[in-house]
């Protein structure tokens, strides 16, 4: 029996099934209840958010044999052969590697043929901004007059490369990226129900490592299973993509604010050991003296973001002044600049953080 990736195993069949896209089931589920069919559409979003995994959904649902429905029913043979890839009447095209005009020009030339399975012939172009601008052309003047039996599911991550010409003519669907708790219940979800054991810690940090893509988290999953097995540690996560979680990073902050060299230079070791990436640990520091700089401005910083309120970060932005977070701020930054000509990144950060004590010291 072959091996599935979770990434695969694990993907949506039914628009229900989409999760964090509700603006876009939405108007999709009433497209199809009122019979208010496109004849071409345009989703746009990050890698990893379900773009052309809708685009496959919506294609299903105009070509179940038992009609036009919202809800696919995943028995008939049109169902079985669009989930297996397999079915005639979608063609799926990587415009990646499609963007001469002859093979656009070849694509379309098909169009005049009618479905022979479906009720639909639907073309599904993946990452539509690769096209050439001649490539462009033709495809306009088949998106202004399409013969009735044909749609057009466009997916780009960048529909600002799209002429504007294209996207006049299109339905544009923009997906979001998944919210953190929304992508943390999920994937509880169904590692509970794939027996796989997960550290609370491993999973907070591998969604915010996915920054909103369901394929990027599902991906690291998978490395960590290769790598460790059904029990998932955080200490995996860190071994196997060179970061680690906030609790770390807040950790060197504190130790800044109490001047302790030693626990700076133990952290330091620690990470080194565990293979953490320096730079990813300096992009950190950034981001989180950004994040101070702001609660120190803001009382109410954390209502504006609708976060939970981190009560560490309220006790970071207490014990520094405006000028020292603007301070450390910049030189963080151009410490991180300097690592990347460093072949001893490690050096390179101790160099950092013992210059920020020592102006702490000397009161800045």
């Amino acid at each position: 029996m072959s091996y599935k990736i979770l990434a695969l195993k694990l993907r949506p069949k039914k628009l229900d099934d989409v999760i964090g896209q509700n603006h876009v089931i939405k108007s999709l589920k009433s497209s199809i209840k009122n019979y208010r069919l496109h004849h071409a559409y345009i989703f746009t979003g990050s890698r990893g958010v379900g773009k052309t995994t809708l685009a496959r959904i919506f294609a299903k649902c105009l070509n179940c044999e038992k009609g036009i429905l919202i809800n696919s029913c995943e028995k008939c043979k049109n169902c079985k052969l669009i989930n297996l890839g397999k079915f005639s009447d979608l063609i799926e095209v990587d415009a990646a590697s499609r963007t001469k005009v002859e093979e656009t020009k070849e694509l379309l030339e098909d169009i005049k043929y009618p479905p022979i399975n479906g009720r639909y012939k639907i073309y599904l172009i993946d990452e539509v901004h690769m096209l050439s601008l001649y490539s462009f052309n033709a495809l306009l003047k088949t998106l202004e007059e399409p013969p009735e039996y044909i749609k057009f599911l466009l997916a780009t991550t960048k529909f600002k490369k799209i002429p504007i010409t294209i996207l006049s003519r299109c339905l544009q669907f923009n997906l979001k990226l998944i919210p953190f708790k929304l992508m943390l219940k999920y994937l509880k979800k169904i590692l509970f129900l794939e027996n796989i054991l997960i550290e609370n810690n491993a999973l907070n940090l591998i969604c915010k490592l996915s920054k909103g893509s369901m394929r990027d988290a599902l991906s690291i999953i998978e490395q960590a299973i290769i790598f460790c097995g059904k029990k998932i540690k955080e200490k995996n996560i860190i071994n196997i993509i060179g970061v680690i979680d906030k609790y770390y990073i807040y950790l060197i902050v504190k130790a800044l604010i109490k001047n302790d060299i030693y626990k700076i230079l133990e952290l330091i070791i620690n990470f080194y050991e565990l293979g953490v990436d320096f730079i990813y640990i300096c992009d950190e520091l950034i981001i989180l003296f950004h994040k101070i700089f702001l609660s120190k401005l803001l009382p109410n910083y954390f209502k504006l973001i609708n976060e939970d309120l981190d009560e560490d970060l309220i006790y970071f932005s207490k014990n520094f002044t405006i000028e020292e977070i603007k301070i450390y701020y910049k030189i963080i930054l151009k410490g991180r600049k300097t690592m990347l000509e460093l072949s001893d990144l490690k050096s390179g950060l101790e160099m950092i953080l013992l210059n920020l004590i020592f102006l702490k010291k000397n009161q800045i």
